[in-house]
C-alpha cells in the first residue's frame, strides 16, 4: 500500500516536472524578445530563440556551443564585464542598455535583462534583449531637428511670435 502511494506521488512529480519543462520551452521559443540561455561557467550558448538569431544575424546553429565573445557580439569588453559583475553580485539585471554587434558588423542598441538560474544542478544565464535601435535613431533625429529649428529661430533678426 505504501509503495503504491509512493509510485502515485512519484508519477505526479514527474508529470509536474514535464509540464514545467514544456511551459519553459514554450515561453522560451514563443517569446518576441530575443532570448539566449548560456552556461554560467564558460558562457557557451546552450540555446537561443529565433528572435535572438534574427537580432544578432546568426543562425541558431551558429550560436549553439559558442560564446558571445567568440562571436564578437559585445561592442566593448568593459560593457560585458559590467554585465558579468552585476549578474554575479545580484543574480539578475534589469533594463540595462547595451550596444551589441550583429554578424554583419552593424551595431544595435538593446535593452537587456538577465537572470542566473539553476537547472538540474547546473547554473545558467537566461538573457533577454529588445532591439531599440530604431527608437534611438528617431530620438537623435528629433534632437537634431529641434536644434536646427532653434538655430533658425535664434538667427532671425526680426521679431517673431
Amino acid at each position: 500500500m505504501l509503495l503504491t502511494a509512493f509510485r502515485g506521488v512519484e508519477r505526479e512529480a514527474e508529470e509536474a516536472l514535464r509540464r514545467s519543462q514544456q511551459l519553459f520551452s514554450t515561453i522560451f521559443r514563443a517569446n518576441p524578445a530575443a532570448v539566449i540561455l548560456s552556461f554560467w561557467a564558460d558562457g557557451k550558448c546552450v540555446d537561443a530563440n529565433e528572435a535572438y538569431a534574427r537580432l544578432t544575424g546568426y543562425e541558431r546553429e551558429e550560436l549553439i556551443g559558442k560564446t558571445t565573445v567568440e562571436l564578437n557580439i559585445w561592442m566593448s569588453s568593459e560593457e560585458r564585464q559590467r554585465v558579468v559583475v552585476e549578474l554575479a553580485e545580484k543574480g539578475h539585471m534589469e533594463n540595462v542598455e547595451l550596444t551589441l554587434r550583429r554578424k554583419n558588423g552593424e551595431l544595435i542598441n538593446t535593452i537587456a535583462g538577465g537572470e542566473v538560474i539553476t537547472l538540474d544542478g547546473e547554473r545558467y544565464i537566461l538573457s533577454f534583449f529588445v532591439d531599440i535601435t530604431e527608437r534611438r535613431r528617431m530620438e537623435v533625429a528629433l534632437r537634431e531637428s529641434e536644434e536646427k529649428y532653434r538655430n533658425i529661430l535664434e538667427s532671425i533678426a526680426d521679431g517673431y511670435y
